[in-house]
């Protein structure tokens, strides 16, 4: 948790109204309350990860999908479909 200091009186040189002061603190409440946790680079790394692995797994799928459609018009683009789909 962290804390906040307002100073009434000069600062830089100006004088500081109430109506700055109450802004400034209102300000300061809302970024408080809206302030997340940090997020840890190895969570967000893993569920990066886990998100592509998917992507990988789903697009495989409509692959072999694909191929097997044209297994009995074409067997050529059905087997060049599937050699694809097998590439790592």
């Amino acid at each position: 948790m962290s804390t906040t200091q307002f100073t009434a009186g000069q600062q830089f040189g100006q004088p500081v109204s109430y109506g700055e002061n109450l802004g400034r603190a209102f300000r300061a409440f809302i970024a408080a309350l809206v302030a997340g946790r940090p997020v840890d680079a190895s969570l967000k790394a893993q569920a990066v990860a886990e998100t592509s692995a998917r992507k990988r797994v789903s697009g495989l799928r409509q692959l072999y999908a694909l191929a097997s459609q044209y297994d009995s018009v074409s067997p050529n683009l059905a087997a060049e479909l599937r050699f694809i789909a097998g590439r790592d």
